[in-house]
């Protein structure tokens, strides 16, 4: 196998295994959520429902919450719905940040 083969499958292989950890990351701790999360989740919910008092915080940021409000419309109303649109927005980071590196990796190959 030459040094352009190898390095092509050390960066495919790097990519599974970042993707992979944050993956396994993300399924065991779905369910551990602490107090900042919870009022993220309020203040998206404020946003959908057009209460800007509660959005506009000078304590909390607004990008999180607004990117989190416009996920949650995609899935079901609910704690489930809500939960799996928090997951979304939290992974989709990672995988877009592995897709990245994978590909500026192979670049010089």
């Amino acid at each position: 196998m030459n040094s352009r083969a190898m390095k092509l499958v050390l960066a495919f292989a790097v990519t599974l295994v970042v993707v992979g950890a944050a993956s396994v990351e993300d399924w065991y701790g779905r369910f551990d959520y602490g107090p900042d999360a919870i009022s993220y989740l309020e203040i998206s919910k404020a946003i959908s429902h057009g209460d800007w008092t509660l959005a506009l915080s000078p304590y909390w940021s607004i990008g999180y919450p607004l990117v989190l409000s416009a996920m949650r419309r995609l899935f079901p109303e609910g704690p489930q719905g809500e939960w799996t649109a928090v997951h979304v927005v939290k992974a989709t980071p990672w995988r877009v940040a592995s897709a990245r590196i994978a590909r500026t990796s192979t670049i010089g190959v």
